[in-house]
């Protein structure tokens, strides 16, 4: 979201008069002052506003929930638990609720005074001043997904995956201009970009996707380093046997899959872990960089949050005369 506001509060405001007297005790005080506040906001930048908190969920070795950000845990104790809370050991699983995005981007610019200075301004002298949001040039981006999603579990639970949908596709974004004099414009795009969703069950146990995890043109990470992945249902089959029920399915651009854990098995000859893969030129775009986003030290390039994945294959390309050192351009890394 995206916030700005020019209002404040003004509880004094001095006076200075200009005295004309010829006795001590005599004469009068002269004089006036003006309230002039200026609450005007001038926008001229490009703004990139993203799709509500990216949902991501920690749970440590004991059970207790170190992060939860827009996502909760279903237990027997509370439907919807959340961080700095710890699952009881009698639990059968970790049921990870439904995660869907209906989080739009949001804009909102005030520089309205109160109802005091703007209807009563006896009470403050002669106001003066400019209210008004104006600019233009800039370009809005609204992204409708979300930047990603992060599971992590070092519980010896199960872990079971709902439904995971990091695409909004039915709340429109907001932009709220609110002042007298509104004279901003702007051009407005409205992006769906390539996003991660990472589970990493880092334990015996063994993950099962009871829902759909929607990810169509981003890159979905499972990895079971204990335990098996496993599918809840055969393909089409809903939870419960109702139409409405979750479907057990993985729709994604690309997708890595792991339980290397001895005798562990993605999915079985019974219930296959099921799978729809999107291909689409928009899946996975470049992922752009500037040479003080490298760190020779290091030997590492810092790209921020983004739709890579730890152990993806990625190519190096430069339109630059310089190549970074101990990189070949056009090679894949």
């Amino acid at each position: 979201a995206l916030y700005v506001d020019t209002t404040n509060v003004i509880t004094r405001i001095d006076r200075h008069g200009d005295y004309s007297r010829r006795a001590l005790a005599a004469g009068g005080v002269n004089g006036s002052f003006t309230n002039e506040q200026n609450r005007s906001t001038d926008w001229n930048a490009d703004v990139h506003i993203f799709s509500g908190q990216s949902p991501e969920l920690v749970i440590d070795s004991t059970g207790k929930i170190t992060k939860a950000i827009n996502v909760s845990v279903k237990t027997a104790a509370n439907a919807t638990q959340g961080a700095n809370t710890t699952i009881a050991g009698s639990e059968t699983e970790i049921f990870v609720n439904d995660i869907f995005n209906d989080d739009p981007g949001q804009a909102y610019f005030n520089d309205k005074v109160s109802a005091l200075v703007d209807d009563s301004p006896s009470d403050h002298g002669a106001r003066t001043g400019t209210l008004a949001i104006r600019g233009g040039g800039g370009t809005w981006t609204f992204s409708d997904a979300f930047l990603q999603v992060l599971i992590t579990n070092e519980f010896n639970k199960p872990l079971k995956i709902n439904n995971i949908d990091v695409v909004n596709a039915s709340v429109i974004p907001l932009v709220d201009l609110n002042s007298k004099n509104v004279s901003l414009t702007f051009a407005l795009d409205r992006t769906v970009p390539s996003k991660l969703v990472q589970i990493l069950n880092l334990t015996t146990s063994d993950v099962i996707l009871n829902g759909t995890i929607n990810n169509p043109i981003g890159a979905t990470v499972i990895r079971d380093t204990g335990g098996s992945i496993m599918a809840a249902r055969a393909r089409d089959l809903p939870e419960g046997g109702v139409p409405s029920g979750r479907i057990s399915l993985v729709r994604t651009a690309i997708l890595d899959i792991q339980a290397p854990g001895a005798a562990q098995s993605i999915g079985s000859a019974a219930t296959r872990v099921n799978v729809d893969m999107i291909y689409s030129d928009a899946a996975l775009p470049t992922t752009s960089f500037r040479t003080s986003d490298v760190s020779a030290l290091l030997g590492a390039v810092f790209l921020g949050g983004g739709p890579l994945f730890t152990g993806q294959l990625v190519r190096y390309h430069t339109d630059g005369p310089t190549v970074i050192g101990g990189l070949t351009n056009g090679s894949v890394y």
